[in-house]
């Protein structure tokens, strides 16, 4: 059980409930107000938010609010930030099956008496 438990959260803090889709800068446009991750040629990637947009430089404003332009050319790789309903759902489900769990776990154990101790095992400190 408390590997269970270790591995479900070590899941949710590396979860996200956002996606990368790759796009392709000849067939598809870019649009000024969505989310971006910019990859220039020297493969160092930037993420945040696209507020302007010329025929040969894209701005991007980060989430430290700094503003850096990418002139097109130099760009090798450009994904649109997207929500992905279904990690948002598994994330919830999975966070309120936990605390459901251990609601359970408490009441059966004030009931019963039974102890419960997932977390510090007697032997724990050895």
């Amino acid at each position: 059980m408390k590997t269970i438990i270790w591995f479900v959260s070590v899941c949710m803090v590396f979860s996200s409930c956002y996606n990368y889709k790759h796009l392709d800068l000849h067939s598809d446009h870019l649009a000024s107000g969505d989310y971006y991750a910019l990859t220039t040629a020297s493969d160092h990637t930037w993420k945040g938010r696209v507020v302007e947009i010329t025929d040969s430089i894209v701005t991007l404003k980060t989430s430290s609010d700094q503003l850096i332009n990418f002139p097109i050319a130099q760009l090798s790789r450009v994904q649109r930030r997207k929500l992905a309903v279904g990690k948002t759902i598994g994330l919830s489900v999975s966070v309120g099956g936990i605390a459901l769990g251990l609601t359970v776990m408490s009441m059966y154990r004030s009931r019963t008496g039974t102890n419960y101790n997932i977390f510090f095992p007697e032997d724990w400190h050895q």
